[in-house]
């Protein structure tokens, strides 16, 4: 029984410390692609949540077999220059992020400075008609926020799904994309994008 004990508590230290380095390495990793991907911005207001609709959207875009890689030469032809599939062991993996969407909300530690925006207040706006853009203005002296998600990684880390989007709340300027991202010796780079949307 002691011993049986002592299996027990050394299989949940060690199960312990392995989840610890893989936090410590995906928060490690995703600090790396955010600081990539917003190293323009020196503050951050995020909405707090993304709305149904956009990650209803995200999820169907992944609903493909093949997702194919385009390009658009000078003679306004669109070639299909690379597929790509995921494995099913990375499917699984990807799938668990769209079970729910917490899953897919950011840790907001990742983004020093960052100000989260509350849904309650976006929806109060939105439904008053009210100019969001004068709102940010006067209380953060900004223009607009960002919807992102939880950086996706696969493939040690050589490849990430994510999601951002830039909210003015005026007929123009909104858009979003949600796209894969490749890493090689020079950094990230897009790689093939899923969903993308643009008022």
């Amino acid at each position: 029984m002691k011993n049986t004990m002592l299996f027990f508590l050394f299989f949940l230290s060690a199960h312990f410390l392995f989840a610890q380095a893989n936090n410590s390495e995906y928060s490690k990793q995703a600090r790396e692609f955010i600081d990539w991907r917003f190293k323009r911005i020196n503050s951050h207001i995020l909405g707090e949540n993304l709305d149904t609709f956009t990650f209803n959207q995200l999820k169907a875009s992944l609903l493909r077999g093949t997702f194919y890689r385009k390009a658009l030469y000078d003679t306004s032809k669109t070639v299909v220059v690379d597929t790509f599939c995921f494995s099913e062991e990375e499917r699984k993996y990807v799938d668990s992020f769209f079970s729910n969407p917490a899953n897919f909300k950011i840790d907001t530690g990742l983004l020093n400075n960052s100000i989260i925006l509350p849904t309650k207040i976006i929806d109060s706006l939105f439904k008053n008609s009210l100019d969001l853009s004068a709102y940010l203005n006067e209380k953060y002296h900004k223009d607009r926020f960002f919807y992102i998600s939880k950086p996706i990684f696969l493939r040690n880390n050589t490849m990430c799904l994510f999601y951002d989007s830039s909210i003015r709340g005026g007929p123009l300027g909104d858009d979003g994309t949600f796209v894969i991202y490749i890493k090689d010796k020079t950094g990230w780079k897009i790689y093939c994008p899923l969903y993308g949307w643009l008022s």
